[in-house]
């Protein structure tokens, strides 16, 4: 289960032996063979060169091995992230992802390796030691649990950075291939019952020292934390986000960042369900992070890349919240603004607001904090992809009076648009949108006045020299 492996795929063994023996060798790219007692930790060190260029190092855990059936353990991750950054990495590839049929194991460890969080922990602060750095620790999705819960058991500081992280691996959709195959001698649960079996499963774990699930109070004192979680997915801001966020249920678009004792959080527009952060933006953290910046400094800075330059004097408190769901129509039906189709629209009595786009005009208070202008653009791209994927909708959307209300919309967006840097990602969409509503416009010769057109004629422009 913990044995050895073929590297070849990631270059030589650089060094192999035990941790002290390790850590006594130089740090150079190159994987590295960690023998605690009988069982081997793979590490792969990226980037050595960099290793003196800021006060920090990064340590990335992984999320799930991607099409797993097709590669060979061990599995490193961010790599790439490393040359982006210009920064010396370091991962583990997490020794329980090397079994069958385990794509995720949240570097819990296995039943032939009970310790393997407290080893790894000790190994870090040995090597944070040896290297005169703080560690920054990232993961995404399990790796951002991975990264909470092994900064829970070092001894020195760290800055620790999960995105959509899992908090409670047991209401994890791939828990039960985990637990089963990892533990298999555990006899509790079969894969097809492991969800009946939770509660014991969870005390197994916690019998084990195991540490699957946290709260706030497991956080370090000595570790500094970032949440960064996406604004639409239900399952993590359900089930995961309260366990560390207690109150995030009664958040409002209007409180999607701040920080609570030492956890800093965003929760933020980066795409629908279980989404990525933007790449540009975990960049940015990182490189803060590698530099010596608080996890405070980090939100104010993130948070800075979707709030408007100059904010209006007036501010509104939004009335959506997290996932961002509007209530449209007579029958107060509630709509997800940053996912819906057709469906949606063939089991709801709501035509004419879907059509006309009358449901976002509430939307439009100019230069906001909150997130309200994202659920918008959300919105508007749903809209755009239902309408485009039904024919039968041409005629009514193209009435004059709802060409107007489309109108209004599109010119609030360009005012907001230079204003919001994080708006830039939508370049494509917008250009698409607008290119679109123009040809339209000639084509069908509708009435709009030379002076609206000549304004969404230079915002296209705009947007194509942001290419």
């Amino acid at each position: 289960m913990n044995d050895r492996l073929d590297v070849s795929a990631w270059g030589c063994i650089v060094a192999a032996g035990m941790p002290n023996s390790i850590l006594e060798k130089p740090l150079q790219d190159g994987v590295f063979e960690i023998h605690f007692q009988q069982n081997i930790l793979y590490m792969k060190i990226t980037n050595s060169g960099f290793l003196d260029a800021h006060p920090g190092v990064l340590v990335c855990l992984n999320a799930a091995i991607s099409s797993r059936e097709s590669k060979a353990p061990p599995y490193f991750s961010g790599e790439g992230i490393s040359n982006s950054t210009k920064s010396c990495l370091i991962s583990f590839s997490d020794p329980s992802t090397h079994v069958e049929g385990i794509d995720l194991g949240w570097y819990i460890g296995n039943e032939n390796w009970p310790s393997f969080q407290r080893d790894v922990a000790q190994f870090l602060d040995a090597l944070a030691i040896k290297l005169s750095k703080k560690l920054v620790i990232f993961g995404g999705s399990g790796g951002g649990f991975a990264s909470f819960a092994i900064s829970t058991k070092l001894t020195g500081s760290a800055t620790v950075i999960g995105m959509n992280p899992q908090f409670d691996i047991s209401l994890y959709p791939t828990a039960k291939e985990f637990a089963t195959r990892a533990f298999p001698s555990a006899e509790i649960s079969t894969k097809e019952n492991f969800i009946e079996r939770r509660i014991e499963w969870n005390s197994f774990f916690r019998e084990n020292e195991l540490l699957t699930s946290l709260d706030q109070s497991d956080l370090n004192p000595l570790c500094d934390y970032l949440l960064l979680q996406n604004w639409n997915d239900k399952h993590h801001l359900r089930l995961h986000t309260p366990l560390i966020l207690r109150k995030v249920n009664q958040f409002s678009l209007s409180d999607w960042h701040g920080r609570i004792g030492n956890l800093g959080y965003v929760i933020a527009p980066w795409g629908d369900g279980h989404s990525v952060v933007w790449r540009t933006h975990l960049d940015q953290c990182l490189q803060m992070a590698i530099k010596g910046k608080s996890c405070t400094e980090i939100v104010k800075s993130l948070a800075g890349e979707f709030l408007p330059l100059e904010p209006n004097k007036v501010q509104y408190k939004s009335i959506l919240s997290f996932p961002p769901i509007q209530l449209i129509g007579q029958d107060n039906t509630p709509l997800n603004l940053v996912e819906f189709g057709a469906s949606f629209f063939e089991n709801n009595q709501v035509k004419s607001e879907m059509l006309d786009l009358s449901f976002l005009l509430s939307f439009l208070q100019a230069k906001q904090n909150n997130l309200d202008i994202y659920a918008l653009i959300a919105a508007l791209q749903c809209w755009h992809d239902l309408i485009q994927n039904n024919s039968n909708f041409e005629g009514e959307i193209w009435k004059i009076e709802n060409v107007e209300l489309r109108l209004r919309i599109l010119l609030f967006l360009i005012e907001e648009f230079p204003q919001r840097n994080a708006m830039a990602h939508h370049r494509e969409f917008f250009d698409q949108f607008v290119s679109e509503f123009l040809q339209n416009i000639e084509r069908r010769n509708v009435a709009v006045e030379q002076k609206t057109l000549s304004q969404l004629e230079m915002f296209q422009s705009n947007l194509s020299n942001l290419e």
